[in-house]
């Protein structure tokens, strides 16, 4: 099966890693695909090398910075192909990720799913395929990273988009895909997902930079699965409480934080000992967050999946 790709990378300030990129998607020797790249407002576009060196690419620079969300929605508005691979700068394709993704789909019915996934070096999900399911987020059943295939006329026609948060939390869109409609999940690596990259969205610095967003995020996840978190796995949903009070109290939002605890204690009325942390004078927000972490192993909450 041979299907025309469009491949969306989201950048910003990283044209070492933008080029490793492209290099390894234009060493795929497939018939046909077109690359475009969004950059997020970088301090120094790299434009003008990357369209000398790659001139078939479509490099549009963004005005102002808006997060990767942003990014790929208008990368997504830009697809001249029906199918869209989403990657990052700091991807690289393995040898003949293309084709590997082409002959995957010819294996499936896919007309009616909006989305594909396939693994990222760190992607783990407990069978070599299967089509993914809310509970199999909430359980753990895929974790870490995945390449998104996205069908560009149905995503739209259903009216889905990445969420509007700077710091990514695509993770709201893939579970109300999965909720809905389910997404065919593959195993199979096809992109490396490289350690190298200096301002990483999901670097426990950054997260505590951004604490506040972050909160929201987990806020978010709550309010909108919290019957799903209930009726498949409980503990999950108390590690997203945690994660909820402990940005708020990094952010210095004390009463926010006391309010999720509150909602937690009501759910299960062993977390009460958890406001001697909230109320405890002598640790800074950091210091409560990295005890936190060692005593309750809430580890999770620190990735997007």
């Amino acid at each position: 099966m041979n299907v025309p790709f469009t491949i969306v990378i989201s950048t910003y300030n990283r044209k070492d890693l933008l080029e490793r990129c492209i290099d390894s998607i234009v060493k795929q020797n497939y018939f046909s695909y077109e690359i475009i790249v969004i950059d997020d407002c970088s301090d120094k576009s790299s434009e003008h090398f990357i369209c000398a060196k790659y001139p078939s690419v479509n490099y549009i620079y963004l005005d102002k910075n808006g997060g990767p969300c942003k990014a790929r929605n208008i990368g997504i508005s830009f697809a001249k192909n029906e199918w869209i691979i989403i990657m990052d700068d700091d991807d690289t394709m393995k040898e003949f990720s293309l084709l590997t993704i082409s002959n995957a789909m010819s294996s499936i019915e896919y007309s009616n799913y909006p989305v594909l996934n396939f693994a990222r070096t760190n992607g783990y999900l407990d069978m070599d395929y299967k089509v993914v399911r809310i509970q199999d987020y909430i359980n753990r059943k895929v974790k870490g990273e995945f390449v998104p295939v996205i069908q560009k006329e149905l995503f739209l026609k259903k009216g889905y988009g990445y969420p509007d948060i700077a710091i990514g939390g695509e993770s709201i869109l893939w579970m109300d895909i999965a909720k809905k409609e389910g997404i065919p999940t593959w195993l199979n690596s096809v992109c490396t997902l490289h350690t190298d990259a200096g301002n990483r969205l999901t670097d426990t610095k950054h997260q505590i930079k951004k604490a506040n967003e972050y909160a929201k995020f987990q806020e978010k996840i709550i309010e909108r699965y919290k019957d799903d978190y209930l009726r498949h796995n409980k503990k999950e949903l108390y590690k997203r409480y945690k994660g909820a009070i402990l940005y708020n109290l990094l952010s210095k939002n004390k009463s926010e934080a006391f309010n999720k605890l509150k909602s937690l204690i009501k759910l299960n009325p062993r977390f009460l000992y958890l406001i001697l942390f909230i109320y405890f004078p002598s640790k800074s927000y950091a210091q409560i967050l990295l005890l936190l972490r060692k005593v309750q192993r809430i580890k999770p909450i620190f990735t997007q999946s």
